[in-house]
């Protein structure tokens, strides 16, 4: 059963600003072999997000709550409608970043990437005390937060002999965090690895 607030997100979403659309194909398996989070509806409509990468700057050690930059995420959606109806809308939401498609866009696709930018603004504050501090070591393997973000995603299917019907799914955004070098850990880590003088003594 559609619930009326789902309803309610589909009609807000279909009257919001366009995104950058990069591809829509049917061929997934190259997309789907680099991406990190996944749902699926009774095979109807399958929504997998791939992982973000961002970078911080050097903070002080007393600053633990950060806020995020802007997140350029890649959301990949495949469906495949009912006998009898085709896919006439799809929806992908994240926070207040939104995007319509409609019958034109994906009348003939069994899927579509979308990406997009999300402002750092509109996700909540993170908190990670040891990471990214200013004269610290930089880790190259970066600091991996797997839940930050949630891509909401709706797809609605109709056709001549059939009554729309609304589908909803849902998958977290993973997202890398890097931090940036700065002089300090540079000269840490020259420092750390630079051989000791040679002595002077006879």
């Amino acid at each position: 059963m559609v619930s009326p607030l789902c309803l309610a997100f589909a009609a807000f979403c279909r009257s919001l600003g366009a995104m950058k659309v990069f591809s829509i194909t049917g061929l997934l398996a190259a997309a789907l072999s680099s991406t990190a989070g996944a749902s699926a509806v009774d095979g109807i409509l399958t929504v997998q997000a791939k992982e973000s990468t961002a970078q911080l700057e050097p903070r002080d050690a007393e600053r633990s709550q950060i806020m995020l930059p802007t997140l350029e995420l890649a959301i990949l959606a495949s469906f495949n409608c009912p006998a009898d109806s085709k896919a006439s809308a799809l929806t992908i939401s994240v926070s207040d970043t939104h995007q319509y498609f409609g019958p034109q866009q994906i009348a003939e696709a069994v899927s579509l990437e979308a990406t997009f930018s999300v402002p750092g603004s509109q996700l909540a504050p993170v908190t990670i005390p040891e990471f990214c501090v200013a004269g610290a070591p930089i880790d190259d393997q970066g600091l991996s937060l797997p839940g930050i973000a949630t891509a909401q995603v709706s797809l609605r299917c109709g056709g001549e002999n059939n009554p729309p019907t609304m589908y909803f799914t849902s998958t977290s955004v993973p997202v890398r965090l890097y931090c940036q070098p700065d002089e300090d850990s540079e000269l840490s880590s020259l420092e750390s690895t630079s051989p000791e003088p040679a002595s002077l003594d006879k």
